[in-house]
């Protein structure tokens, strides 16, 4: 079979010379990305064999049946790591984990993988509200608490 860059003589019907061309790799790659077609060559409508509607007709060395190498991935749509691409899942899936993903944020989360625009900058001050230096703004002691508060005394 000869394999050239444009299906246009499967589509017209014509043959040159009795080999009939048909490209399964170039102008069927968009169909193939899309998902239109399985990893199946020559497989367009994705039904796991190759179909006289597949290749317009003509069936040639592909024969009927398609042997599907299996691409080994994450096929959970909703995971952190999933794989469009794979057709078999390897059980590899993560979970997504919203929060900040910042390492210098106050409320970074080393569990999540993905950010989720919650990160808080680092306030440095006297957190303890017990102290004159109290700073209610602060969300990290930085040890600047020195004066205490007693009730009672001026």
């Amino acid at each position: 079979m000869d394999i050239t860059s444009d299906n246009q003589a499967i589509y017209d019907g014509a043959y040159d010379d009795g080999v009939a061309s048909v490209d399964i790799t170039s102008d069927n790659q968009e169909a193939y990305d899309e998902g239109a077609a399985s990893v199946c060559p020559g497989d367009f409508s994705g039904d796991g064999n190759v179909n006289v509607s597949d290749l317009g007709g003509f069936l040639g060395a592909f024969g009927t049946e398609c042997s599907t190498s299996a691409l080994l991935g994450c096929t959970d749509s909703t995971a952190f790591n999933y794989n469009a691409s794979a057709n078999t899942d390897d059980g590899s899936c993560i979970a997504v984990v919203n929060g900040c993903t910042d390492s210098t944020a106050f409320n970074y989360n080393a569990n999540a993988n993905n950010e989720d625009g919650s990160c808080i900058a680092v306030v440095n001050g006297c957190t303890d509200p017990l102290y004159t230096e109290y700073d209610p703004l602060a969300n990290t002691d930085d040890g600047t608490c020195i004066t205490l508060i007693v009730n009672g005394c001026n």
